[in-house]
């Protein structure tokens, strides 16, 4: 194995190990400081915040927390302060956290909880500790909830081997049957097949090169169909890094390095069709410089090691996808929304620091969380009509870890 890829996997290994981590830290004891539970129809956002110094000092006197906030006139309904957060998922009703009660990272002798928060009050419904070695071994992975079904919330854990597991809310039980999300490697994107009852995970291995796989998994029997070879790698490029399923439960992967796209029947596990859906730009220097430098950076800064992966969202039809460029390849500062029939780039605009996060407010608005030069993360609006962006005094502070769109409520 020559000395670059010796380099080059040491540094995958360590990004490996971050995304097994917790990405926020410690906050106050849980409160809450509503002021008003959401109205029907509002366009609401849900941020994640967590406050931290680059040396790793906590803001004591202002944690993480969790707030929801209408974006279009400014105001603020309610906000949570949070523990040390590893993980959250939201269904139409409700906030599943998994926290750590204790304000510092790391610490083996507390018990994880897992909490509940209403998403119309802010209220916290319920906080349960987790035991057992799947949800309490932090040594083996941060237990993560990806999905919650009724009165059943999935958690994985990141490994390699067993890693999915049902707790069962009602009983606050996990179920002793484990299934893998990957047939091969580790899983990094998830996304739930309502008509298959289905989990579909995009799966990354580190071997001689890094590899992408995508496997189907029932959550029914455990049963896997994956498709192993993806073909989305190109020569100076990584494999694909995207996962997306439209609501009519069409499946996308993509590579936002080499600007590849392709469309997966998820019932055959099988590649429909595959296009560019933008020029990719000759770069400067080798890859394995940028590699091994920006993999360390990331395995250093764990609050931004998930931008490996593509940056996305999908828009409110299902018919259009927002990807921002990747800071492997000279293009971080790019966003690109690909019509997803024609599998082409309609728009690109220039994004005024490097994306964190995506999300279509509505038909016409794009959300942007991002960073520039400082440690700190903006939140702007997009008007895609125009390609103007605003930025907006976003309710939270520091890094802004998570952001959920919620309709309907």
């Amino acid at each position: 194995m020559t000395k670059p890829m010796r380099m080059f996997l040491g540094a995958a290994v360590l990004v490996a190990a971050v995304l097994s981590t917790p990405f926020w830290l410690p906050a106050a004891l849980a409160s809450n400081a509503g002021s008003r539970p959401l109205e029907a129809g509002e366009a609401t956002v849900l941020l994640w915040s967590n406050e931290w110094q680059p040396n790793g000092e906590t803001i004591m006197h202002n944690g993480p927390r969790l707030v929801a906030w209408q974006p279009g006139s400014g105001e603020l309904a309610w906000l949570l302060d949070t523990g040390y957060a590893y993980g959250g998922v939201v269904d139409g009703e409700r906030a599943y956290l998994v926290e750590d009660p204790v304000r510092k990272a790391y610490e083996p002798q507390a018990l994880l909880q897992l909490s509940i928060v209403d998403l119309r009050t802010g209220e916290r419904v319920s906080q349960t500790e987790l035991h057992g070695e799947f949800l309490a071994n932090l040594s083996s992975g941060a237990p993560v909830p990806v999905l919650a079904l009724g009165d059943t919330l999935y958690f994985t854990n990141h490994r390699q081997g067993n890693n999915l597991a049902a707790y069962d809310l009602a009983t606050h039980t996990l179920d002793e049957a484990r299934y893998r999300l990957c047939e091969r490697g580790y899983p990094v994107e998830f996304e739930y097949i309502a008509s298959q009852h289905a989990m579909l995970s995009l799966c990354i291995e580190f071997n001689s090169e890094m590899e992408a796989s995508l496997t189907r998994v029932s959550l029914a029997d455990g049963q896997q169909h994956s498709l192993l070879a993806l073909g989305l790698t190109v020569e100076d490029h990584y494999p694909a890094n995207g996962l997306v399923v439209t609501p009519d439960e069409r499946v996308f992967v993509l590579n936002s390095g080499s600007y590849t796209i392709m469309e997966i029947d998820a019932e055959t596990m099988q590649a429909v069709r595959q296009a560019n859906y933008a020029e990719a730009k000759p770069q400067q220097g080798s890859l394995w410089e940028r590699a091994v430098t920006w993999l360390l950076e990331l395995a250093a800064r764990p609050t931004q090691a998930k931008m490996l992966f593509a940056v996305t969202a999908l828009s409110p039809d299902g018919s259009q996808l927002a990807v921002a460029g990747s800071p492997l390849h000279g293009n971080q500062r790019e966003l690109y929304v690909v019509d997803l029939d024609s599998l082409q780039a309609v728009q690109r605009v220039r994004m005024p620091g490097l994306a964190s996060q995506l999300a279509y407010l509505d038909a016409s608005t794009l959300l942007q969380v991002y960073g520039d030069n400082s440690p700190w993360y903006q939140v702007a609006a997009l008007d895609l009509a125009s390609g103007e962006h605003n930025l907006l005094a976003a309710p939270a502070f520091g890094y802004l870890r998570e952001l959920f769109v919620l309709t309907g409520q």
